[in-house]
């Protein structure tokens, strides 16, 4: 159950957003212009394998070190991805 799931907080959510041209075969009299479709899909999946809420207690850490955050050490930073 998708709600149980969520109340959990041992979830993970992905979101995508996709366009959808829907031309129709058959012509229509009073057939509108607008035929493009902005959507979204998502997906909702649990995180398993021994996974618990204290595993993913690491926003103040990620924070601390991130080069995002105007006050963080230049020692702690955490190297640049290339």
């Amino acid at each position: 159950n998708f709600q149980t799931i969520g109340k959990s907080l041992l979830a993970s959510y992905a979101y995508d957003n996709f366009d959808v041209d829907l031309k129709s075969q058959v012509p229509q009299s009073e057939k509108s212009n607008e035929t493009l479709k902005h959507l979204t899909s998502s997906f909702l999946f649990p995180l398993e394998h021994g996974v618990t809420t204290d595993d993913l207690k690491c926003s103040e850490e990620l924070w601390r070190q991130s080069m995002l955050n105007p006050c963080a050490q230049l020692s702690m930073l955490l190297p640049k991805r290339s």
